[in-house]
């Protein structure tokens, strides 16, 4: 019994190291696709994938691409982790140029996928969201924005090769999306605006680590012709903090169980 009560401090010391020597939220992966459908939700033409891997905090991520009927000049990412936010912005520059054919006409959809984010087990989060959509000349009567989190890592090789062509697409995610946050606006030709609600809040939801941060965006019904759009956004995962008392408790450990070694080192061996 006195082997296994001489050994608590050592397990205390362990445990406060990996407690307060854990790395802060990080991000494994981030990868892009844009897909046009038509107005009954299937896919037009091609399906272009974008991909890029360890995309580390802060570090801008550039994009170009094409559709059918549209071009994607630019599709930036920046990422930033630690603490109890994990944050994306984005900024995506779209240009138009198919038939006005309204609400009938397609859709341009861009996800943004990135997996690998670290955050304390089962903790509470919740997501928060925002955009402002700008153009100069391109009318677009439906813009939406759609931010969730999927428990694990979840970005896999069947992005890459892209939903088929004439199927119905339902997104990259068909389950498991939690506190999802939404948005959405219009905006006029040589105007800005935001999509509204702004801020966009979701519900309140179990995140596990790790875990993949999906956001979604559509661009459709359209009123001109041959003109771009600029889309400007972000979103939050927030986790909810500790109860005091736990994290008090937590800091104390490391200290309780240097003092109890120290002490039995000045004691020297027992007879």
């Amino acid at each position: 019994m006195n082997r296994y009560r001489n050994s608590l401090p050592l397990v205390a010391l362990l445990l406060g190291a990996v407690l307060f020597a854990a790395p802060t939220a990080a991000h494994a992966g981030l990868q892009i696709r844009f897909t046009e459908v038509d107005s009954t939700n299937h896919v037009i033409g091609t399906s272009t994938t974008s991909t890029v891997q360890v995309n580390t905090n802060g570090t801008l991520q550039l994009f170009n691409s094409s559709t059918t009927d549209f071009s994607i000049t630019t599709a930036n990412n920046i990422t930033t982790t630690g603490g109890v936010v994990t944050a994306h912005s984005e900024t995506i520059n779209v240009t138009y140029n198919g038939a006005t054919l309204g609400a009938s006409g397609p859709k341009l959809l861009v996800e943004f996928i990135g997996d690998g984010y670290l955050a304390p087990p089962s903790s509470t989060a919740f997501i928060t969201n925002n955009a402002s959509p700008s153009n100069s000349g391109l009318t677009v009567n439906s813009v939406t924005q759609s931010s969730s989190v999927v428990n694990g890592n979840q970005v896999g090789s069947g992005i890459a090769a892209g939903p088929v062509t004439g199927t119905v697409y339902t997104g990259y995610f068909t389950s498991g999306l939690l506190g999802t946050s939404n948005s959405s606006g219009a905006v006029g030709a040589n105007t800005s605006g935001v999509l509204l609600p702004n801020p966009g809040v979701g519900p309140q939801f179990a995140l596990t680590t790790p875990f993949t941060f999906y956001q979604e965006y559509s661009f459709s019904n359209f009123g001109t012709t041959g003109q771009a759009v600029a889309l400007s956004a972000g979103s939050n995962v927030t986790n909810t903090p500790a109860p005091a008392g736990l994290v008090l408790a937590l800091t104390g450990i490391p200290a309780l169980g240097i003092g109890a070694w120290l002490r039995r080192r000045k004691a020297g061996p027992a007879a």
